[in-house]
C-alpha cells in the first residue's frame, strides 16, 4: 500500500508539472549595456523593476502548482482509504462461506419467461434455529413458503402447549393464551395465518394451529395438532389428542385416543386407544379398539 502511493504521489506531480498550462514567464531585459558605456541609473533600474515583475509572476505561478498538489494529495489519500477498504472487504468476500457456495448455485435470469430462478446443484439444504438441538423452539429454523400473515380473527384462541385445553390451565404452567403464535422451530410452514409454538412439523393450510411436537397439519382450516406424532391431512376445525393419532378430513372431527384415527365425516370422536371412526355423523368409539362407521359400530 506504502509503495502504490508513492507511486500515485509521483505520478501526480508529474502530472501537474507536464500538463498544467501554467508556465513560467519570459523574462524580457529593456537594456542592455556593453563594456566601457556608462550605465544610466534609470535603465538599471528599468532592468531590476523587469526581473521582479517576472520573479513576482513565477512565484503566483509556483503557488498555483503548490496548491494544486495539496489538492491532489488529499485526493490521493482520501482514494488510497477507499482502496484499503475495497481490499479488506474483498478479502472478507473471499474468506467467507458465500465463495463456497458458487460451484454449487446457478441462475437463471428469466426461467421459463416468469422470472429469475436460483437452482442448488448436488447439496443437502439444512436449516436449523442455532439451539443445538432439534427439540427447541425460538421462531427461527424454519423454511418458510409464502408471507405467513400473521392471524387476525380473534374468534379461536389456543394455548401454545397444545396439551392445555383452556386459559386457566394454560397460563398456570407459564404457556401463553392467543389466537397466534409463531414461536416454533424446525417447520415447514406453508399458507397463511398459521401458529406453530413447537418444533419438527409441518403445517400447511390455513389457519391451522401446529401447537405439538413432531406433528403435521397438512391442509384445511382452522385444524389443530394438541398432541405429539399426530397429524391432520385436511379438512375444518378438526383435532387431534392422542399420541400418535390422525384425523384425514370432514369437520370437527376429534381423535383423542393414542393412536386413533378418524377418516371423515363429521362431529365424530375415536376417543379409545387404537379406536376408529370411519366416517357418518356423532360417531364415537371409545373403548379400545372400538371401531364405528356410519350405522355401524363395532367394540372388541
Amino acid at each position: 500500500m506504502k509503495l502504490f502511493n508513492h507511486i500515485l504521489t509521483l505520478t501526480s506531480i508529474i502530472l501537474v508539472l507536464t500538463l498544467n498550462t501554467v508556465r513560467a514567464g519570459e523574462l524580457a531585459i529593456p537594456n542592455a549595456f556593453t563594456a566601457g558605456t556608462p550605465a544610466v541609473a534609470d535603465e538599471v533600474n528599468a532592468n531590476f523593476d523587469s526581473v521582479k515583475i517576472a520573479v513576482d509572476d513565477n512565484n503566483s505561478r509556483i503557488a498555483d502548482l503548490e496548491a494544486a498538489l495539496v489538492a491532489m494529495q488529499k485526493t490521493i489519500s482520501t482514494q488510497a482509504s477507499t482502496i484499503e477498504s475495497l481490499q479488506n472487504n474483498l478479502a472478507a468476500v473471499k474468506d467467507s462461506h458465500v465463495m463456497g457456495l458458487n460451484p454449487y448455485i446457478t441462475v437463471d435470469e428469466n426461467f421459463d419467461g416468469r422470472g429469475p430462478l436460483v437452482l442448488l446443484t448436488g447439496v443437502n439444504l439444512q436449516v436449523v434455529n442455532g439451539e443445538n438441538s432439534t427439540n427447541t423452539s425460538n421462531g427461527l429454523g424454519n423454511i418458510i413458503i409464502g408471507y405467513d400473515e400473521v392471524n387476525d380473527y380473534s374468534g379461536i384462541y389456543r394455548c401454545s402447549d397444545g396439551l392445555k385445553p383452556d386459559q386457566q390451565s394454560c397460563e398456570a404452567a407459564g404457556e401463553t393464551w392467543d389466537h397466534t403464535f409463531r414461536t416454533g422451530s424446525h417447520y415447514l410452514v406453508v399458507g397463511a395465518e398459521h401458529s406453530y409454538s413447537q418444533y419438527a412439523g409441518i403445517v400447511a393450510g390455513f389457519r391451522n394451529f401446529a401447537l405439538a411436537d413432531h406433528s403435521t397439519i397438512t391442509g384445511g382450516s382452522t385444524n389443530t395438532v394438541s398432541m405429539r406424532y399426530s397429524s391432520i391431512s385436511g379438512g375444518v376445525d378438526n383435532y387431534t389428542f392422542g399420541w400418535y393419532s390422525s384425523v384425514s378430513g370432514g369437520y370437527s372431527n376429534k381423535a383423542e385416543g393414542n393412536t386413533s384415527s378418524v377418516s371423515g365425516g363429521r362431529l365424530n370422536t375415536a376417543g379409545g386407544t387404537f379406536g376408529s371412526v370411519s366416517g357418518g355423523s356423532d360417531r364415537s368409539a371409545a373403548g379400545q379398539d372400538d371401531w364405528a362407521a356410519g350405522s355401524l359400530h363395532e367394540e372388541m
